[in-house]
Protein backbone atom coordinates (compact mmCIF):
# COMPACT_ATOMS: atom_id res chain seq x y z
CA UNK A 1 0.00 0.00 0.00
CA UNK A 2 1.56 3.20 -1.13
CA UNK A 3 0.13 6.64 -0.10
CA UNK A 4 -0.11 9.00 -2.88
CA UNK A 5 -1.31 11.88 -1.40
CA UNK A 6 -3.29 13.54 1.44
CA UNK A 7 -4.68 16.68 -0.19
CA UNK A 8 -6.95 19.44 2.18
CA UNK A 9 -7.16 23.18 2.67
CA UNK A 10 -8.98 22.36 5.66
CA UNK A 11 -6.51 24.47 8.43
CA UNK A 12 -8.91 24.48 11.57
CA UNK A 13 -9.07 20.58 11.43
CA UNK A 14 -13.12 20.48 11.26
CA UNK A 15 -15.17 19.16 8.15
CA UNK A 16 -16.51 22.05 6.63
CA UNK A 17 -14.19 21.51 4.00
CA UNK A 18 -13.54 18.52 1.57
CA UNK A 19 -10.27 16.77 2.12
CA UNK A 20 -8.51 13.20 0.49
CA UNK A 21 -6.76 10.43 0.98
CA UNK A 22 -5.42 8.54 -1.88
CA UNK A 23 -3.64 5.69 -1.62
CA UNK A 24 -2.33 2.94 -4.21
CA UNK A 25 -2.91 -0.38 -4.06
CA UNK A 26 -2.10 -2.88 -6.52
CA UNK A 27 -3.42 -1.52 -9.85
CA UNK A 28 -6.41 0.10 -7.61
CA UNK A 29 -6.73 3.73 -6.06
CA UNK A 30 -8.45 3.98 -2.75
CA UNK A 31 -9.52 7.55 -1.90
CA UNK A 32 -10.84 8.62 0.89
CA UNK A 33 -13.09 11.49 0.94
CA UNK A 34 -13.75 13.57 4.27
CA UNK A 35 -16.08 16.74 4.98
CA UNK A 36 -18.80 18.53 2.83
CA UNK A 37 -19.57 17.39 -0.43
CA UNK A 38 -21.70 20.77 -1.74
CA UNK A 39 -21.60 23.21 -4.95
CA UNK A 40 -18.73 25.02 -3.38
CA UNK A 41 -16.18 21.55 -3.17
CA UNK A 42 -17.53 19.52 -6.28
CA UNK A 43 -15.31 21.09 -8.31
CA UNK A 44 -12.29 19.95 -5.60
CA UNK A 45 -13.58 16.02 -5.85
CA UNK A 46 -13.56 16.77 -9.88
CA UNK A 47 -9.97 17.96 -9.54
CA UNK A 48 -8.92 15.07 -7.52
CA UNK A 49 -10.27 12.41 -9.96
CA UNK A 50 -8.80 14.07 -12.73
CA UNK A 51 -5.11 13.83 -10.97
CA UNK A 52 -6.18 10.28 -9.55
CA UNK A 53 -7.08 9.27 -13.08
CA UNK A 54 -3.84 10.37 -14.10
CA UNK A 55 -2.11 7.54 -12.66
CA UNK A 56 -4.22 5.15 -15.00
CA UNK A 57 -5.74 2.97 -12.16
CA UNK A 58 -7.62 -0.27 -13.44
CA UNK A 59 -10.34 0.62 -10.53
CA UNK A 60 -10.59 4.24 -8.10
CA UNK A 61 -12.62 3.00 -5.04
CA UNK A 62 -14.58 5.84 -3.36
CA UNK A 63 -15.31 5.58 0.35
CA UNK A 64 -17.62 8.25 1.18
CA UNK A 65 -17.78 7.09 5.16
CA UNK A 66 -16.29 10.28 6.36
CA UNK A 67 -18.66 12.84 4.25
CA UNK A 68 -20.57 14.41 6.60
CA UNK A 69 -22.67 16.62 4.52
CA UNK A 70 -23.85 16.42 0.87
CA UNK A 71 -26.14 18.66 -1.31
CA UNK A 72 -27.66 17.70 -4.41
CA UNK A 73 -24.85 19.31 -6.87
CA UNK A 74 -22.45 16.92 -4.56
CA UNK A 75 -24.41 14.03 -5.31
CA UNK A 76 -24.86 14.84 -8.85
CA UNK A 77 -21.05 15.05 -8.87
CA UNK A 78 -20.81 11.50 -7.58
CA UNK A 79 -23.23 10.21 -10.06
CA UNK A 80 -21.71 11.53 -12.93
CA UNK A 81 -18.15 10.26 -11.71
CA UNK A 82 -19.21 6.71 -10.97
CA UNK A 83 -21.30 6.82 -14.73
CA UNK A 84 -19.42 3.69 -16.85
CA UNK A 85 -20.91 5.33 -19.65
CA UNK A 86 -19.70 8.96 -19.39
CA UNK A 87 -17.54 10.60 -22.12
CA UNK A 88 -13.83 9.59 -21.50
CA UNK A 89 -14.47 7.56 -18.18
CA UNK A 90 -11.30 5.48 -18.28
CA UNK A 91 -11.09 3.65 -14.72
CA UNK A 92 -14.15 1.66 -13.09
CA UNK A 93 -15.19 3.60 -10.27
CA UNK A 94 -16.99 2.26 -7.28
CA UNK A 95 -18.35 3.69 -4.20
CA UNK A 96 -18.43 2.04 -1.35
CA UNK A 97 -19.38 2.90 2.40
CA UNK A 98 -21.77 5.81 1.57
CA UNK A 99 -21.95 7.14 5.02
CA UNK A 100 -25.53 8.40 6.70
CA UNK A 101 -25.87 11.47 4.91
CA UNK A 102 -25.02 10.35 1.43
CA UNK A 103 -27.86 7.27 1.76
CA UNK A 104 -30.29 9.55 3.40
CA UNK A 105 -30.17 11.96 0.46
CA UNK A 106 -30.18 9.19 -2.16
CA UNK A 107 -33.31 7.78 -0.60
CA UNK A 108 -35.06 11.43 -0.55
CA UNK A 109 -34.15 12.06 -4.40
CA UNK A 110 -35.59 8.61 -5.16
CA UNK A 111 -38.61 9.02 -2.84
CA UNK A 112 -39.28 12.73 -5.03
CA UNK A 113 -38.53 11.02 -7.84
CA UNK A 114 -41.14 8.39 -7.60
CA UNK A 115 -43.41 11.09 -6.33
CA UNK A 116 -43.23 12.81 -9.45
CA UNK A 117 -43.51 9.57 -11.98
CA UNK A 118 -39.91 9.88 -12.66
CA UNK A 119 -38.77 7.06 -10.81
CA UNK A 120 -39.56 2.84 -11.35
CA UNK A 121 -42.98 2.87 -9.37
CA UNK A 122 -44.73 4.64 -12.41
CA UNK A 123 -43.75 2.15 -15.03
CA UNK A 124 -45.74 -0.27 -13.10
CA UNK A 125 -49.51 -0.40 -14.18
CA UNK A 126 -51.70 1.15 -11.72
CA UNK A 127 -55.07 -0.65 -10.22
CA UNK A 128 -58.19 0.57 -11.23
Amino acid sequence: MTMLATVSNNTAGDDHTLSFVIQRRGAAAYVTIRGELDVASAPRLLEMMEHVERGEPSCIVLDLSRVSFVDLHGLDTLDAIADPTAPGARAAVVVVRPGRCVTRLRVAVACSDRQRGRGRASSRPRSA
